[in-house]
């Protein structure tokens, strides 16, 4: 096992498991989440029944794709309280990792470490159900009078402007990268640096992401794109052919759900503005910059009838959002509100 990943998984293994309700932004859970959560737990350990008892290449294409369908149903189903976020989250993440491992084990390719954050992981689930059954438990037991009940309309889940600021472009952009990274995969030792990688991203974006429920619908989706990406090259390595490769399969889905959620982030990102949408009028490449003026750097260009999202265009420089949530300028002069033809 490379040194680096020692210590990467050593660093991964040595953070506890995060409360999403420590900033009171997610109501806690109840009884009757609890038993729907129980219900997601059942589901969640049959997939991962069938994961153990898969044992041959025949069988994986089943497998990923009952997993799969868990996890859409799994977010469906997942409660909106700050346990069952955190506990969903995790199950998540193990039910990715699952399919990566047991499909390493049909290739019989020696990367037994990939399991070892998966099975702490599991562990993790274990006690977070055990406490907050114990948790629930006692809050019944303290429910004595109606202004004592929890009202889920005290919590605000709405994203505020700061907090989507930190989605996008910050968070976005290193999925991004990330993901550009994982396409790229191709031999044995690219898949050990994008998995040590994947790992590593996937807890920072646990701690970082804000406790809001447009933050948090995002983040489980970027996890989920960035761990099937792992099980789409292990069932390669298993000598599933593409066509039947059910993670490039939910890939290819995922990032299209991705795409119009990103949307409704960068939509969000302007929610007290007036946005107007003009287009690129010049002919050739025009310069997008980091500020409005020639002498700031230019961050990328766009071509004649390109779409522009703009967000201010009293000035000289036109301000406008791109696509991963970065602000930039382009000169007045060179956009128009009338398609070119």
């Amino acid at each position: 096992m490379p040194l680096k990943f020692v210590l990467s998984l050593a660093m991964l293994l040595s953070l506890a498991p995060i409360v999403w309700g420590q900033d009171e932004r997610l109501p806690p859970c109840e009884s009757a989440d609890l038993d729907t959560l129980l219900d997601i737990n059942a589901a969640y350990k049959a997939v991962m029944a069938q994961a153990i008892e898969t044992k041959t290449s025949e069988q994986l294409p089943l497998l990923g794709y009952k997993q799969y369908r868990w996890r859409i149903d799994m977010l469906s189903q997942l409660p909106s309280c700050a346990e069952a976020i955190e506990i969903g989250w995790l199950m998540n993440q193990v039910s990715g990792d699952a399919v990566a491992v047991i499909s390493l084990k049909v290739a019989n390719i020696k990367m037994n470490w990939i399991a070892i954050p998966m099975l702490h992981t599991r562990s993790n689930i274990e006690v977070l159900l055990g406490d907050l059954t114990a948790l629930v438990e006692t809050r019944q037991l303290r429910t004595v009078s109606l202004e004592e009940n929890v009202n889920e309309d005290e919590f605000d889940q709405t994203c505020s402007e700061t907090e989507l600021d930190l989605l996008a472009p910050g968070i976005l952009m290193e999925y991004q990268h990330l993901f550009t990274t994982g396409l790229e995969v191709d031999t044995g030792q690219q898949y050990l640096d994008y998995a040590t990688a994947q790992f590593e991203w996937r807890d920072r974006l646990w701690e970082k992401l804000p406790h809001c429920q447009e933050a948090l619908d995002f983040g489980m989706l970027m996890s989920q794109i960035s761990g099937d990406l792992i099980a789409m090259y292990a069932y390669k390595l298993a000598g599933i052919s593409d066509q039947n490769n059910p993670g490039k399969i939910q890939v290819d889905v995922d990032t299209r759900r991705f795409s119009l959620l990103r949307e409704e982030i960068i939509a969000a990102l302007d929610r007290g503005r007036t946005v107007a949408t003009y287009y690129v009028s010049a002919n050739g490449n025009v310069n997008v910059r980091s500020c409005g003026s020639t002498e700031c750097d230019i961050v990328t260009r766009f071509r004649r009838g390109d779409e522009l999202r703009v967000i201010d265009d009293s000035g000289d420089w036109y301000e406008i959002r791109l696509a991963d949530g970065r602000i930039a300028y382009v000169a007045g002069f060179l956009a128009s509100v009338e398609r070119p033809n």
